[in-house]
């Protein structure tokens, strides 16, 4: 396994997990589940664990989802059941290391300062009050459980990071950063640490729908065009050449007069260029694919997942997958069958219990198949 592989995850009080450990992980791993069982949770945990140094993160995930991030209501929905007086906590272990990521409520007073804020440990940063957004509309920001009871307002999210090396301390104090809003309630962010941290580690969240075309551009100009033909052309063989054009516009040629927008060819072949481009985007890195077999016809998920195996094995990435979809895994297995990937996949199965924890349970892909045959809820 990679050093920086994720080796496990642990997920408290985010959003509809209550408390949820992941252990075991592969290079590829597939998670199913009936909705609302936290499958995407999954991947924004790995995601925000990698993104620390963009704490605006949570915000983009919050705008995918169509929810936005305008008013103090809405911070509450980053928290298991809307509890955020005791903040959450997202965590892995990697093959070297690991990574420990708490996220707590920020407060703040809602009026006009005359000074700098007054960040945790009483430390005064921004003497000018233009400084902020907002001319100045917070002061006094604090994160912490003990904060709600003087009184004042939830305005944003502060967190509180810390990687560590093989077991033992990577640096002496966490680091500290936060996102909050201002009066005319647009997130920005701050930092409360004196330095900086300065991520190594890529990680990418695939939207379900298009593809980036700076991912494939950058492709292109690094001459890897016979490494992503292959991957669409098995989708559509008509294609000869790609290339990327004004705008962002990714363009084939099918043998017609002039290349022609590649998003006329359909959504599968749409889906493949932003899976196969995601992956090359985040060597010795870690890409996320929620929903992986939207936009694709059932006959076209072998081929997806060939290029997902044999990709992350190029690119040294880790992959984390949801579907809904029993096609998906009938198909995984046929794969795995034909090709020899030893270790590379784990299927996990997340189940709530009657009191609300929720479970992973890993399977293969042979025993996650056989499942369906005695259990249908993990189809749509």
């Amino acid at each position: 396994m990679s050093d920086h592989f994720f080796k496990s995850v642990k997920i408290e009080n985010f959003r509809g997990i209550k408390s949820l450990e992941i252990s075991d992980l592969a290079r590829v791993n597939l998670f199913v589940g009936k909705n609302g069982c936290g499958k995407t949770s999954v991947l924004e945990s790995v995601f925000l664990l990698i993104g620390i140094s963009n704490p605006n993160l949570i915000v983009d995930r919050q705008n995918a989802r169509g929810i936005g991030l305008l008013e103090s209501s809405d911070i509450r929905d980053f928290f298991y059941n809307r509890h955020h007086e005791k903040g959450l906590v997202l965590s892995c272990v990697q093959a070297r290391g690991g990574r420990n990521l708490e996220i707590l409520p920020l407060y703040g007073n809602l009026k006009m300062r005359q000074a700098g804020v007054i960040l945790p440990g009483g430390v005064q940063a921004g003497a000018n009050p233009a400084m902020l957004p907002g001319n100045g509309d917070l002061e006094n920001l604090s994160f912490g459980t003990g904060a709600a009871a003087t009184g004042q307002t939830l305005v944003g999210l502060g967190y509180q990071f810390l990687p560590f090396v093989d077991g033992g301390a990577g640096q002496d104090k966490p680091y500290e950063a936060g996102v909050y809003l201002t009066k005319i309630g647009n997130p920005e962010t701050t930092s409360f640490s004196e330095s900086a941290y300065k991520e190594s580690l890529k990680g990418v969240y695939l939207g379900k729908t298009g593809y980036n075309s700076e991912f494939v551009d950058q492709m292109l100009n690094e001459k890897k065009k016979d490494l992503l033909l292959p991957s669409i052309q098995s989708l559509d063989d008509k294609i000869t050449d790609i290339r990327t054009g004004a705008r962002g516009l990714v363009s084939v040629d099918t043998g017609l007069d002039s290349f022609i927008p590649i998003g006329l060819l359909g959504d599968g072949v749409v889906r493949v260029l932003n899976i196969a481009s995601g992956i090359s985007a985040v060597p010795n890195g870690a890409l996320m694919i929620d929903e992986i077999e939207n936009g694709l016809h059932v006959t076209a998920l072998e081929q997806v997942w060939e290029v997902v195996l044999d990709w992350s094995g190029k690119y040294n990435a880790q992959i984390f997958i949801t579907t809904h979809s029993g096609d998906v895994i009938n198909s995984l297995r046929r794969v795995l069958d034909e090709n020899m990937f030893p270790d590379s996949v784990a299927c996990y199965r997340l189940v709530k219990s009657a009191e609300d924890e929720t479970r992973a349970y890993r399977y293969s892909s042979e025993q996650l198949e056989q499942a369906l045959d005695v259990d249908t809820d993990i189809r749509l």
